[in-house]
């Protein structure tokens, strides 16, 4: 499967996620309107987000909040970024469901239009369908979608700032519905995404070592062995057993 010259995926074959930071990879700017933003979706595409960002890329989203099913966590990540990303959250008095991505650049207007939402499960292996649909094809459907985003983040939707996460966050509740995990990987959410971005940006930093506390249950042992997979040799220290077993869990998963 090529992900450049696909246009139906339906995860089975076709992974839309795949395709997704294939396009990151060649923008000049992205529109990305969807319902939710999830902490495992971002951490599938914020790394291609990030080097978009850094090469000059124009990025702007609108997602939603209802059900409480976007978490802070992610609005704050992305709150953190540098580069030219506004993110808008939907205001109106409708209901929002969207799930569009929209790419411009030299040889890729092209949009992803279907039913995944920013979420692991949405982007590899969920049951969704999603079409990519070429503006050289069909540019009267293309412009009519980009217009519905230029309204929807002009007319129907409010910049993201501290104060409405701050405000977000206070009345948060993590929702009853979740993505079914795959059995036995471990993925990061919440403060330990934070932890870790916040882990990467020191090293990229120069520094080559940081001090992490978290509370209690936040997931500590999760951050330091996901932290640790990418290296050969570790030395875990721990005062009991089963957070030992449990970071070995972790790490043999990814």
């Amino acid at each position: 499967m090529n992900p450049r010259t696909e246009s139906a995926f339906t995860n089975t074959v076709a992974p839309l996620g795949d395709a997704l930071l294939e396009s990151f990879s060649r923008a000049e700017r992205v529109d990305m309107a969807v319902s939710f933003l999830m902490e495992t979706g971002l951490s599938k595409v914020m790394q291609a987000l990030t080097d978009a960002l850094e090469r000059g890329a124009t990025i702007r989203m609108v997602t939603g909040t209802y059900l409480g099913i976007t978490s802070p966590f992610v609005l704050e990540e992305l709150l953190r970024l540098e580069g030219d990303l506004e993110v808008h959250v939907f205001s109106g008095d409708v209901s929002y469901h969207p799930k569009a991505y929209i790419f411009h650049g030299p040889d890729c207007d092209e949009a992803f239009i279907g039913s995944s939402n920013l979420s692991r499960s949405a982007l590899t292996e969920g049951v969704e369908w999603n079409y990519r649909l070429r503006r050289s094809l069909d540019p009267q459907s293309f412009d009519s979608f980009q217009a519905e985003f230029d309204r929807l983040f002009h007319r129907c939707s409010e910049p993201l700032t501290g104060e409405f996460l701050t405000e977000y966050r206070r009345d948060w509740k993590k929702p009853p519905i979740r993505s079914m995990p795959r059995k036995g990987v471990f993925e990061p959410r919440g403060p330990q995404i934070s932890a870790l971005n916040s882990l990467a940006a020191t090293r990229e930093d120069g520094m080559d070592r940081a001090l992490l506390v978290m509370a209690t249950g936040v997931g500590k042992t999760f951050v330091a062995a996901y932290d640790s997979r990418d290296y050969k040799r570790i030395l875990f220290v721990a005062h009991r057993i089963e957070i030992l077993n449990h970071a070995r869990a972790v790490m043999a998963s990814q």
